[in-house]
C-alpha cells in the first residue's frame, strides 16, 4: 500500500451530499478519543485518514449563494466545536 492510498470508507449515508454535513460528521467522529491523543502525543493517522476518504479535500465547495468562502467558513464554525 502507498501513502496516498485510502485505508477507511466513506462515511455511510453523507458521502457526496453537503459537505457541512460530512464535516460536522467528521468533527463528532474525531471528539472520541481527541483529549487522550492530545495527552499521549498520537498523531490521528485514522483521522486523517477518514479526512482524505471524505471527499472533502478535492470537492469545489458551492452553496446555495455560490460562494466557496461562505462553503468554508460553515465547515470551520461546525469544525471549531471539536
Amino acid at each position: 500500500m502507498t501513502t496516498t492510498e485510502s485505508t477507511t470508507t466513506p462515511i455511510a449515508g453523507i458521502a457526496g451530499e453537503d459537505p457541512v454535513r460530512v464535516a460536522e460528521a467528521l468533527r463528532d467522529e474525531f471528539r472520541i478519543g481527541a483529549a487522550d491523543r492530545d495527552r499521549e502525543r498520537k498523531f490521528p493517522y485514522e483521522q486523517c485518514a477518514a479526512f482524505r476518504a471524505s471527499g472533502l479535500l478535492p470537492r469545489k465547495l458551492w452553496t446555495p449563494a455560490g460562494s466557496t468562502a461562505s462553503a468554508v467558513a460553515a465547515m470551520t464554525a461546525s469544525t471549531s466545536q471539536v
